[in-house]
């Protein structure tokens, strides 16, 4: 939304990288570009009218003005003047007030957009999904130098004009005075009726009041330039579409004519996290935060919660910012799903689906919601409920390539392979253009061995002018190459990822910590040591650290090292503990546990491999983040075999065969095949045995890798 009420996807952590492959959007805009219901509440049946709101405070949503000037050059004014009054009249806490990102989601899925007058009809409809009490509609026209507002509060089912109010000044340069005064007069009335749904035992001072917290002007809380804000108002009118890059220059206008214009510098570091600007998105946020004196309450939450939210060490005082602004702006919509993303990257999944269970609740049609409330209905076993979500949001925007991109990572969690690659074909004919849907594309055909058509897709990304998608792009061929056997292709494609011009830290870091682990996993730990220390680089503040120093851990450990690898997991654990989540808990458990194992230690390496495992989710996410468990389940069960016990080993190489997350990682699930039938060998059967070595066989017989388990396969086969 505008930044005055506050909206990757993805993708908390380093959240301006990718929650997997999905670009992770943090909502700063009505729209999200490219990611909980209230059982019994929602999917129960489409809702006609979402409930009131759950504050009980009365809620106001602030409609696109009219321009009856005859003056195109004046349309700015029909968004501008919204956004003042969003602005100003959310300095009150005793009523909501609805976002323009809302707003635009409405008119979006009105297919009303490009209204230039909006009808009684739409402005019932616009109330009813937007669940406020109360709409303010109005319009303007200029008589000679003269500028007059009018406005009108009307009930938002009955069409009731509450209060009608007019203004007039002269010209452009008094619309900050004469937007205050209007908010000013229609304050009182919201205010009334707050006080009267408080009840009379109940008694609160007027919005306004000393007691209540000042009540600034427009002025004081945005530009005192005009031209400034007609810059910054057709900006974030680019942004609330998704427009982003010609969001950009038009705020950046903004700070140039006003170098205090706090609203601006945070509305621009939202927009370049979601251009993965991340440099630019830290400067404009840290701006930003330097001058929340001139914010709103809403909006100086909003901005901790997105500034410390972009930083691992802090994430702990991002969740509390967000969680004081809902407290006093419940409808903040940006605040609740940033909060609700950061809870889901933590994996405090229950959280985080309350969140989205609320945007949900109060009628959100952001795409990014539905596709992370499905995405953590997998992740926490729910399939059916996915599925509902899923099939729930096809209905509502069967337009929206986003909605059948959802529909189809839950298809390929409910094993329904051929169905979600009907969905993923359907989300890319609405949207030529969607990289990820492309990706999803590849994963369904790796996941049904279709190599010729990962290729395809693989080959198509790598012609992109974006240096995301060639390095997704590389990044998945090298996974195939990977579940090929092909151990030196694997190693060259992540080079060149890792080497790509105008490519952001995390992902570089990301593509090294994936040379660090094939090389470590080829037996190569000197080489795999110097990428580690390399992708520390990139890694430093970010989250791909996290994973960088459990390698290089690791690493350290394999080459002798031993008293800089016992440093590094110390700095992992220590730095584990500040974030709020097990999720790194149980990467140091798993670090400490091959560390063990490497050092000989056989019944550590057990203890603490087994406590990762138990501390997995059920499932990963297709499609995002990239999962542990292949990983993880493939060195626990390692350790097993170490230890002699088949026993505990079998169980994890199964699951790991049977899970949809091997496409994040193809090297253990091809290695599976061999280990689990060596084990159904050791225990005299033999049939199962054929069968594991005969699809080894048919992943790795012409690679480079593990030549010493073909030639054995091969001949248990040919016996």
């Amino acid at each position: 939304e505008s930044s005055s009420s506050g909206t990757i996807t993805t993708a908390a952590a380093d959240r301006s990288a990718t929650r997997g492959r999905r670009p992770i959007v943090l909502v700063g805009a009505a729209v999200a570009a490219s990611l909980a219901i209230a059982a019994g509440l929602w999917w129960s049946g489409r809702r006609t009218q979402p409930p009131a709101s759950a504050s009980g405070k009365p809620s106001v949503a602030v409609l696109y003005f009219d321009n009856n000037t005859g003056d195109a050059s004046l349309d700015w004014m029909r968004t501008g003047l919204t956004d003042m009054m969003v602005t100003d009249l959310s300095q009150s806490t005793d009523f909501e007030v609805i976002g323009t990102d809302r707003l635009v989601q409405i008119l979006q899925e009105l297919r009303r957009s490009d209204d230039r007058v909006i009808s009684a009809d739409v402005v019932q409809q616009i109330a009813r999904r937007a669940a406020v009490d109360k709409v303010l509609v109005g319009s303007y026209v200029k008589a000679g130098g003269t500028i007059r507002i009018s406005a009108r509060l009307q009930e938002a089912q009955t069409g009731r004009i509450v209060r009608s109010e007019r203004v007039e000044g002269p010209g452009e340069s008094s619309l900050f005075t004469l937007v205050d005064e209007l908010t000013r007069r229609f304050k009182t009335t919201l205010a009334t009726a707050a006080a009267a749904a408080r009840g009379p035992l109940v008694r609160r001072p007027e919005s306004g009041s000393t007691e209540a917290g000042l009540d600034r002007g427009v002025t004081e809380i945005t530009t005192s330039s005009i031209e400034a804000y007609r810059y910054y108002a057709e900006g974030i009118s680019f942004h609330e579409r998704g427009l982003f890059p010609q969001a950009a220059p038009l705020l950046e206008k903004a700070i140039e004519i006003d170098p205090n214009f706090a609203m601006a510098y945070a509305k621009l570091a939202v927009v370049n996290n979601n251009l993965r600007q991340l440099d630019k998105r830290d400067e404009y946020a840290k701006r930003a935060l330097d001058l929340t004196g001139r914010l709103t309450d809403r909006e100086r939450y909003y901005i901790e919660g997105f500034y410390y939210g972009t930083r691992p060490e802090t994430v702990g005082r991002s969740i509390a910012a967000y969680e004081q602004g809902l407290k006093l702006h419940p409808e903040h919509q940006a605040s609740r799903h940033n909060l609700g993303l950061t809870y889901m990257e933590l994996e405090r999944y229950p959280e985080a689906i309350e969140q989205y269970e609320e945007l949900l609740r109060r009628g959100t049609s952001n795409p990014t919601s539905y596709e992370n409330l499905a995405s953590m209905l997998v992740e926490t076993g729910n399939i059916e409920r996915a599925r509902a979500v899923a099939d729930d949001f096809v209905r509502r925007q069967p337009e929206n390539a986003i909605s059948y991109r959802t529909l189809g990572t839950t298809l390929i969690a409910d094993k329904r392979l051929d169905d979600a690659r009907v969905a993923f074909e359907k989300s890319v004919a609405l949207d030529p253009l969607d990289f990820v849907a492309k990706i999803d594309q590849a994963s369904v055909a790796m996941l049904q061995d279709r190599w010729a058509d990962v290729e395809k897709v693989t080959d198509e990304m790598s012609r992109s002018a974006s240096p995301f998608p060639r390095f997704l792009s590389l990044t998945f061929a090298a996974q195939v190459a990977a579940a090929r056997g092909q151990g030196q292709s694997n190693l060259a494609l992540l080079d060149r990822a890792a080497h790509l011009d105008g490519l952001a830290p995390q992902p570089r870091a990301g593509a090294r910590n994936r040379q660090v682990l094939t090389l470590l996993r080829q037996g190569k730990p000197a080489l795999a040591l110097a990428q580690a220390e390399l992708a520390l680089v990139d890694a430093r503040g970010r989250e791909a650290e996290f994973e960088t120093l459990r390698l290089l851990a690791i690493a350290r450990a394999a080459t002798g090292r031993n008293a800089e690898a016992e440093k590094t997991l110390a700095e992992l654990e220590t730095r584990a503990k500040v974030l709020p989540s097990d999720r790194e808990n149980r990467r140091v458990q798993w670090a400490r546990g091959q560390v063990a194992l490497i050092r000989g230690d056989t019944n550590a390496a057990l203890t603490g491999l087994m406590a990762a495992v138990k501390m997995l989710p059920p499932q990963g996410s297709p499609g995002g983040p990239p999962s542990s468990h292949p990983g993880l389940l493939f060195d626990a069960a390692s350790a097993c075999i170490k230890a002699g016990r088949d026993a505990d080993a079998a169980p994890l190489l199964e699951r790991l065969q049977s899970g949809y997350e091997r496409e994040f990682d193809m090297d253990p699930y091809a290695r599976s095949f061999y280990l689990l039938a060596q084990i159904y060998e050791r225990r005299g059967d033999a049939v199962r045995a054929r069968e594991q070595y005969a699809r080894f066989l048919s992943l790795w017989r012409d690679g480079d890798l593990e030549r010493g388990w073909v030639a054995d396969a091969q001949k248990k086969l040919a016996r």
